[in-house]
């Protein structure tokens, strides 16, 4: 490659025709190394769509917010861009678009969001069980490569975005953690204290929710929404403790069979 700019983009995805102008445009600025795309949900399908839709919508909002005040502390490989003199070997077993992102923000420029570059994809899990593998395998990757660029997450050097990246990243992957011990503290207080027995009873309901969200009943539309929220929080939340104890114990996701298609294109779960 010989130009000035590497632009990264995923088979499945369906470029805006004027998705590259937006993706290049903040580059006129010297102090940005790199550009990151908006995902767009082009066609949903699935039982997780409603959750996985409001997921990526509330992802896009935070982009917009973190790119206002400094650089992202994620990134989204179906459309981002770099400077080719940043570009740096990337290793086995780490998700390649944060990894990319994290070796601009460490050379000391600016990972900002254009959100009018725009890549259409079809809803990234068919199922619960594939988002299951999905969300284990990306939270595996993603700490492996994070530890990899751990001095990115020194205050003293890199301020508020060591902060940030460390609540998105770390903190957040440790949610699920902090579920097992509000259900099992809950749960052996519940005949206790009343505060203890609503919580449980709330945690339960938000369980039963969730598997709501698995039925074909035809439930109203706000109904069916909460639902495959539920489902969506409570399976990611599954995935994602897997993935941080397979990081733990040393496994690393280097080759997998994806399950992808074009927007618009049949595709196997």
């Amino acid at each position: 490659s010989r130009g000035d700019v590497l632009v990264f983009s995923d088979l499945d995805a369906i470029l805006a025709p004027d998705a590259l102008t937006h993706l290049l445009a903040p580059f006129a600025d010297p102090a940005v190394g790199g550009v990151c795309g908006q995902r767009v949900i082009g066609e949903l399908r699935g039982e997780l769509r409603e959750g996985q839709s409001d997921y990526i919508r509330s992802d896009s909002a935070m982009k917009a917010w973190e790119s206002r005040t400094g650089s992202l502390t994620s990134n989204d490989g179906k459309l981002y861009a770099i400077r080719r003199e940043l570009f740096a070997p990337i290793p086995d077993g780490v998700t390649d678009d944060l990894y990319n992102a994290l070796t601009v923000v460490r050379s000391g420029h600016r990972f900002v969001f254009a959100p009018q570059a725009k890549a259409f994809i079809a809803t990234p899990s068919r199922s619960p069980g594939h988002e299951l593998r999905r969300r284990r395998r990306i939270v595996c990757r993603s700490l492996n490569g994070l530890w990899k660029h751990r001095a990115v997450m020194n205050p003293f050097r890199h301020g508020v975005f060591a902060v940030r990246l460390a609540v998105n990243k770390v903190w957040r992957r440790l949610m699920p953690f902090a579920l097992l011990a509000m259900i099992a503290s809950s749960a052996l207080l519940a005949t206790r204290h009343p505060p203890a027995h609503a919580l449980f009873a709330l945690l339960l309901l938000s369980v039963a929710g969730a598997g709501a969200g698995f039925l074909s009943f035809p439930f109203p539309k706000a109904v069916r929404r909460a639902a495959t929220a539920a489902a969506y929080f409570w399976i990611g939340n599954l995935g994602t403790l897997l993935g941080c104890v397979d990081f733990v114990a040393g496994r690393r996701y280097v080759t997998w069979e994806p399950l992808k298609g074009r927007v618009g294109q049949a595709t196997d779960a």
